[in-house]
């Protein structure tokens, strides 16, 4: 499996591509059901969009120091990061049918349980709201959980 760095005023985690693009695709999915329009905002969701699509192995960027470049646009951010935990919370599974239309590359043969995706969102917003998270010059560490213990 592809990894990448998910990074934010140069520290951040590694993670799995899979993991990337199904957060990419919820973040994406509550920006477009905002009312705010601002052309940064909508740039950012177009890109978001586009990695969910899993063409980006290995170097997949949220771009997060591009867009989010005051605490005003931060703080935003998180709302669309915590609007998908919450809606993640209402059910259990993410069912096959709804992962083979998010991540079009992939062999996927059996549901999410969707804990694992909120799990990875709210360390991004650890990351983000804390600055939680390794340097990319560490040893490499895919082990978002340990961050919880920092």
């Amino acid at each position: 499996m592809a990894s990448s760095f998910i990074s934010f005023n140069n520290v951040g985690f590694w993670t799995g591509d899979f993991w990337a693009e199904l957060a990419a695709h919820y973040i994406s999915k509550y920006i477009e059901l905002s009312p705010n329009k601002f052309n940064w905002l909508t740039e950012m969701k177009d890109h978001l969009n586009h990695v969910s699509q899993g063409e980006f192995h290995g170097f997949i960027s949220f771009r997060l120091d591009e867009y989010l470049i005051d605490d005003q646009r931060i703080k935003l951010f998180c709302q669309y990061v915590e609007a998908a935990i919450i809606e993640l919370s209402k059910i259990e599974q993410i069912s096959v049918q709804e992962l083979c239309s998010i991540i079009h590359d992939r062999d996927i043969r059996q549901p999410l349980e969707t804990f694992r995706v909120i799990y990875w969102l709210k360390f991004l917003l650890k990351l983000l709201e804390e600055g939680k998270g390794y340097s990319a010059d560490d040893e490499i560490n895919y082990d978002i959980w340990s961050l919880d213990k920092q």
